[in-house]
């Protein structure tokens, strides 16, 4: 359990991929055995996309955050000064998310079935399974800043380090999430690019090394 809560404090990094390598060994080595860190994983990678999609009148509307919410982000952010300012700027961040917006109020949002009067499902556009067995599917929403991203995908490696690459119309490439593939089995993630929807031409789903594993058009 106490491995448990120790790994905690670094998960919010490694979902940003912040983390340096000797630290994100050991979450790695953390999340093979633990589903209910995984779980945690996954819902910090769709904390970018949440706020997109959250307008003006759900910030005015979301709960009080619960009083252990408030004990647990100044845990981490008394961790974060101990491991150094980059940590201490990264839970002073998601101190002011969570207790600004709601966590819980803001993923249920999204994760909610059927059609909410807030929030609509964003049209999708399908990849073609590649070669290598390896297909996604993504849901776009345009915004005033730019467009908001949900990528749902499988057949990817564990341990593969990927990159979703949003390309314009007029060759612009904007890099809109990272991630890793953590344990098999479905992906499912969130990114954002400045590039207007009417302006988007295709997604690229590429690794570190450079490597096109997809190419999803979506003109």
């Amino acid at each position: 359990m106490s491995a448990c809560a120790d790994i905690r404090y670094e998960l919010g990094a490694y979902a940003l991929g912040v983390l340096d390598d000797d630290d994100r060994r050991a979450v790695d080595a953390h999340l093979a055995d633990c589903p209910e860190c995984r779980a945690e994983v996954d819902s910090f990678t769709r904390l970018g996309a949440q706020l997109a999609l959250v307008n003006e009148e759900q910030v005015h509307q979301a709960a009080e955050p619960p009083p252990e919410l408030l004990d647990r982000t100044l845990a981490a952010v008394a961790s974060g000064r101990r491991r150094g300012r980059r940590r201490l700027l990264l839970a002073a961040a998601a101190a002011s998310v969570a207790l600004g917006l709601g966590v819980g109020a803001g993923w249920s949002l999204l994760d909610q079935d059927g059609d909410s009067p807030a929030l609509t499902a964003p049209p999708t556009t399908s990849a073609s399974e590649s070669s290598d067995g390896i297909a996604a599917q993504v849901g776009m929403e345009a915004r005033g800043w730019g467009t908001a991203l949900t990528v749902r995908m499988t057949g990817v490696p564990v341990k593969t380090r990927c990159r979703l690459v949003a390309v314009g119309d007029d060759g612009r490439r904007d890099t809109a999430a990272s991630w890793e593939i953590t344990y098999p089995g479905p992906a499912r993630f969130e990114g954002a690019t400045a590039i207007p929807r009417d302006r988007l031409q295709h997604l690229e789903i590429v690794t570190t090394q450079g490597h096109t594993l997809l190419t999803i058009p979506v003109a």
